[in-house]
């Protein structure tokens, strides 16, 4: 599944990459021609003009907060947990991260994260680097909550951070 979010919906799409959706920002407008329909792609919006095109990869949202949002949008497409894949995504870039040996990331994290984490990834893009850090599970907590389920930690993904390096 896929998303094309909104410009003024930026919360919202952090939160889809942070569930491992390919989630792309951009404004759109409803006097402008709208990119033609994909499968598996949504156009994520507030903007109730965009209704005139009777599309059903359009979803014009009711929610006003960005967390608010992503239990509209996983609940109306019916989103279940193997639809996730936690933490997987760049939350700036969208790029999927990729594992990074330990010794790779030597003088590119803080020291101590160096010498606590075994696990890195890094965007490919941008050359962030995450690792798991303390409010993954709080994140993963969220998400799962928005699903309407309890949250487990074994779910989704491999759960890295989005503490970073750039």
């Amino acid at each position: 599944m896929k998303f094309l979010v909104d410009a003024p919906l930026g919360g919202l799409a952090k939160w889809l990459r942070f569930c491992g959706f390919d989630t792309t920002v951009r404004p759109l407008s409803a006097r402008g021609p709208l990119p033609q329909p994909q499968a598996d792609t949504f156009i994520l919006t507030l903007q109730t003009s965009l209704a005139r095109f009777g599309r059903g990869d359009i979803v014009i949202l009711r929610a006003a907060a960005p967390e608010a949002q992503l239990r509209e949008v996983l609940r109306r497409l019916k989103v279940s947990r193997r639809d996730l894949d936690l933490m997987s995504r760049c939350v700036k870039c969208n790029e999927a991260l990729v594992p990074l040996s330990r010794d790779a990331v030597a003088g590119r994290v803080p020291e101590y994260i160096w010498h606590t984490q075994k696990e890195f990834y890094e965007c490919p893009a941008c050359r962030r680097v995450y690792w798991p850090g303390s409010h993954t599970d709080g994140i993963s907590r969220k998400v799962h909550a928005a699903l309407g389920r309890s949250s487990r930690r074994s779910a989704g993904g491999k759960s890295p951070s989005q503490r970073s390096t750039p």
